[in-house]
């Protein structure tokens, strides 16, 4: 589709805006993509209408962009717990949505005594009735979507095309590299007092836990041995124990301990066995151990925790910022507290340092302690405080300035775990009580939705949202990541969507932050030699690299720099490669705007390329950033010979195969080759024409509150719940929603219909 053609600077110049550049040496000579031929096929315009469709509905489902400025944000060093300026109580009472399965606030009747606000109950009501913001999509469209994109993504014309346009994109990377790799290295050598050592970085996927490596760690367990051997740091069943106490129970010489007894460095046995990654971090295999140096909430309030963290901060560089992630299992509803108040006692503030609280998918263990009955009691015990504090700052008012330095969520566990598939039939979180594990999709839709709502709760109350960037596709099915790309703002990770180019391409597209590291997953789940890093930086996905879990992972002082080390003599990146990928790093990450102009401009965010560039701040050549932007825009500019409107496809289709006339309407050609790409699919379109005149809103077999007794929630327009069948995973869902409504006696053909036509596509797959 695409040839090379050269250009003489003088004569060209303004064709060549148009088109995608790349300035050779001298600069007086361009290399230009020009197309060869000019038609694009019907199946082209097919899978592009397809993408605008599976963007569509990212925009649709997905919190909108987290630009919102926070009033009440901690500046670069606060002052800790300053009791003056919090905002007063709000008049919402707390509403909990069995439809939804979500919090959400409503305005409280005049009528309501004001002692009332500070009590900590809820109601619980069927659907969303009188929100005083937006409210998520519900479980049902989001289930549908994932189902359905699930199916596309795996479709062979969808990844034939997907694949076509990655490797063009690699390749044209290479070439940019080949002509203008020399103009970018003297353009750095240009730049004054900036070099990669000094441009500012983030490690953007690094767990609290594991922030410091295993040498840094026993030096500080020595210290406390020496310093505090009598110190009380443990009781159990009743038993007071000291540290010296415990190594005498564990038959270890304090003084004799080395990093091999430690036993936390990861090696090739833990290899595709989480399981035992899990155990390592049992400090010389004993779980009292990690408990006492590693847990916020012990015998000690967390204090030997606190001091390991804050001696790492010391050793950040002035460049370097990290974003930690704390764990919040679900379990009770004073997990919040007891985490603020460590924070607060603690003074864990720090100008380079933001947090992400994390959730383990651990429903299940919990239910089998006895902590939780159903899901939806997990789901209330995570967000509960948090829209409490946010109606009433002084109901937990610790909390409310931890908040101050948190950014967003993650969500963690192990992806390689099978998972039990339901798609259609998911009970909701009331009803959840199995002793199953939720799948992936489950959970991230669950989380989704309520950090949908307690974000629009807090942009009503003027604070700054918070991010959803869950751990996907290290492991696992490909559908995490279909789940990721509907509601998340980032992932971590992400190896996976090499499986898988659609999803590859899509997250391209959307521009999605993708926080890798190699040598997490060298050690894990993929090897160094097979990974796709180097392959997602050069087709221009938004990628940077992060440590994960220093303590398994790394060996020096210095993880982060570790990280890149090896990743640039792995992947033979260059200086100005490293430096984008630090960019990229402060970009995607929760760090405040003055922070994001001090390391990348003042106008960072700014669709001019020379004014959101500036390189004497990044050290990344305005060359470079010019060559992504031509290759974005390209991408999105095939998009836009796709059909926007393909609700009349298949009336298109039967008027063209009933008239014989050799001549019809262009557009009319056009979307029968659409539909002809879709009756291919399905074999017969005699099977869609079928599938046209059947019921297409009637109830689920799902298992939710009875429509009779529970009214039906608002949404836009006259959307109504669409189906799951293999023809709308081809077509705009609009089409089906306005499908007549027939009789219930053709529910068994519709059934036959839509299992014959599965069993088709499945056969293909």
């Amino acid at each position: 589709m695409f040839g090379l053609n050269s250009f003489s600077t003088a004569q060209h110049r303004n064709h060549l805006t148009a088109h995608e550049r790349l300035v050779l040496p001298d600069e007086s000579r361009f290399i230009s993509f020009t197309n060869v031929d000019d038609h694009v096929s019907d199946e082209v315009i097919t899978v592009i209408s397809i993408l605008q469709q599976m963007l569509k509905r990212r925009q649709e489902i997905v919190y909108p962009q987290l630009t919102n400025p926070d009033p009440y944000h901690a500046p670069a060093n606060p002052p800790l717990f300053a009791r003056g300026d919090v905002p007063k109580c709000s008049n919402h009472e707390i509403i909990f949505s069995n439809h939804f399965g979500c919090f959400y606030l409503r305005n409280k009747d005049e009528k309501t005594n004001n002692n009332e606000q500070n009590e900590s109950k809820f109601s619980v009501e069927g659907h969303a009735c009188g929100a005083c913001h937006r409210m998520p999509q519900p479980p049902n469209i989001y289930f549908d979507r994932v189902y359905s994109m699930n199916y596309l993504c795996n479709m062979g014309f969808m990844r034939t095309f997907a694949e076509h346009r990655l490797k063009l994109l690699e390749e044209k990377f290479n070439l940019h590299i080949s002509m203008n790799g020399e103009v970018e290295r003297d353009s750095q050598r240009k730049s004054r007092r900036r070099d990669f050592h000094s441009v500012g970085k983030v490690d953007n996927h690094i767990h609290a836990a594991a922030a410091f490596n295993a040498k840094r760690l026993l030096l500080f367990i020595r210290e406390k041995i020496k310093k505090e051997p009598n110190t009380i740091v443990h009781v159990e069943d009743g038993v007071e124990m000291t540290l010296m106490n415990i190594f005498e129970r564990l038959n270890l010489e304090p003084y004799d301990i080395s990093l091999d007894s430690l036993a936390v460095s990861a090696d090739s046995t833990l290899f595709q066995r989480f399981d035992k990654f899990n155990k390592s971090f049992s400090l010389f295999e004993s779980a009292i151990l990690r408990t006492v140096f590693l847990k916020t909430n012990n015998h000690l309030n967390g204090r030997f925790f606190a001091e390991l963290l804050k001696s790492t901060f010391n050793r950040l560089e002035r460049c370097q910022y990290v974003e930690l992630r704390l764990s919040i299992y679900g379990k009770s509803l004073d997990e919040w507290d007891h985490l603020a108040k460590w924070f607060i006692d603690h003074d864990m503030a720090h100008p380079r340092v933001r947090w992400l609280i994390q959730i383990p998918r651990l429903f299940t263990i919990h239910q089998k302690n006895g902590f939780v009955q159903t899901f939806s009691d997990f789901i209330q015990n995570i967000f509960l405080p948090l829209f409490e504090v946010t109606v009433n700052p002084d109901s937990h008012r610790y909390l409310f300035f931890f908040l101050q330095h948190v950014v967003g969520f993650d969500t963690v566990d192990d992806e390689s775990k099978p998972e039990q598939k339901y798609h259609d039939k998911y009970p909701m979180p009331t009803e959840w009580d199995m002793k199953i594990e939720p799948p992936y999709a489950y959970y991230l839709y669950f989380l989704y939705s309520n950090i949908y709502s307690l974000n629009e709760a807090r942009r009503l109350r003027g604070l700054s949202p918070l991010a959803l960037r869950p751990h996907a596709g290290e492991a696992g099915h490909v559908e995490h990541l279909v789940a990721t790309f509907l509601t998340s703002q980032g992932i971590n990770h992400g190896i996976n969507l090499r499986l898988n180019p659609v999803l590859q391409y899509l997250y391209y597209l959307a521009k999605i932050p993708i926080s890798v590291s190699p040598v997490s997953n060298n050690t894990l789940f993929l090897d160094l030699k097979q990974h796709p890093f180097a392959g997602f930086f050069k087709r221009g996905l938004f990628v940077t690299l992060s440590t994960d879990d220093p303590l398994q992972f790394h060996l020096t002082q210095m993880p982060l720099l570790e990280e890149y080390s090896i990743s640039a003599k792995i992947f033979n990146f260059r200086d100005v490669d490293l430096c984008e990928i630090a960019k990229n790093s402060v970009l995607m990450s929760g760090l405040d705007v003055e922070t994001k102009q001090k390391w990348l401009g003042r106008g960072f965010d700014n669709e001019d390329l020379l004014i959101a560039n500036d390189s004497k701040r990044t050290n990344v050549p305005n060359l470079r950033l010019h060559f992504r932007r031509s290759c974005f825009n390209n991408e999105h500019s095939l998009l836009s010979l796709g059909v926007t409107d393909v609700t009349n496809l298949l009336n298109a289709y039967k008027r063209v195969k009933q008239t014989n006339q050799p001549q019809v309407n262009c557009d009319e050609i056009t979307n029968a080759s659409i539909a002809s790409v879709v009756e291919s699919s399905v074999q017969d379109i005699s099977d869609v024409e079928s599938l046209m005149n059947v019921e297409t809103n009637r109830p689920r077999s799902r298992s939710v509150p009875d429509e009779s007794t529970t009214p039906k929630p608002h949404i836009k327009g006259n959307e109504k719940i669409s189906m799951s069948s293999p023809v709308e995973m081809y077509l705009d869902i609009d089409m089906f929603e306005k499908a007549s409504l027939r009789s219930p006696t053709h529910d068994n053909q519709y059934q036959n219909r839509r299992l014959s036509l599965t069993n088709n596509l499945m056969f293909k797959l």
